[in-house]
């Protein structure tokens, strides 16, 4: 399949993604948890963004997953999400956690396991990195650089703050994350 889904959409990797995948002639199934999220992704060309909030969200999810074949879900969220992931996934699809977003234990119903092949891994780029050899890092390491260069991995900066004003730039930006990164300046 050429798909997968994105959650945490909205965030700065999140948004890395949907780029990437652009360019890569790849389907990203974007998940976000506000109805706000929805056009911003699109206006920076997400053709697929589901609403986590929304009533029917699981159903959409499923459908969506289904039409496309899916078998990768990248998840930043974990917690009780990984679950409804999971769940709506198809038959022998692969949840890869490389975050915890949710702060919470991962919570997994084993019957999808079980019965369906679906399977829960861990990414963490230190250990992937440790795996790979010297040449595979280098070849990397420069396809990100290009990815850099040429915008597609490239996080929005919102707001520079000076160093005394950190708990102002902490507050603000807990308060709306996936408007972009704040700076601090010394």
């Amino acid at each position: 399949s050429k798909s997968f889904v994105n959650t945490a959409a909205a965030g700065a990797l999140g948004k890395m993604l949907i780029k990437l995948a652009r360019k890569e002639n790849l389907t990203a199934i974007n998940l976000v948890r506000r109805a706000t999220q929805v056009e911003k992704l699109k206006s920076i060309g997400a053709e697929i963004v589901l609403d986590s909030s929304q009533s029917d969200f699981s159903k959409q999810l499923q459908e969506t997953c289904k039409k496309h074949k899916t078998q990768i879900i990248l998840d930043a969220i974990g917690g009780a999400f990984s679950n409804t992931l999971l769940t709506a996934a198809p038959e022998n699809t692969t949840l890869v956690i490389y975050a915890s977003l949710a702060k919470d234990l991962l919570h997994i119903n084993p019957a999808p396991i079980i019965r369906f092949g679906k399977k829960v891994e861990g990414f963490h780029l230190a250990h992937w990195s440790s795996k790979q050899s010297k040449f595979k890092l280098i070849k990397m390491t420069r396809k990100a650089q290009k990815l850099m260069v040429d915008g597609t991995l490239a996080a929005t900066v919102h707001s520079a703050f000076a160093l005394p004003e950190i708990n102002t730039a902490i507050a603000d930006y807990a308060n709306e994350m996936s408007t972009g990164k704040r700076i601090l300046t010394f």
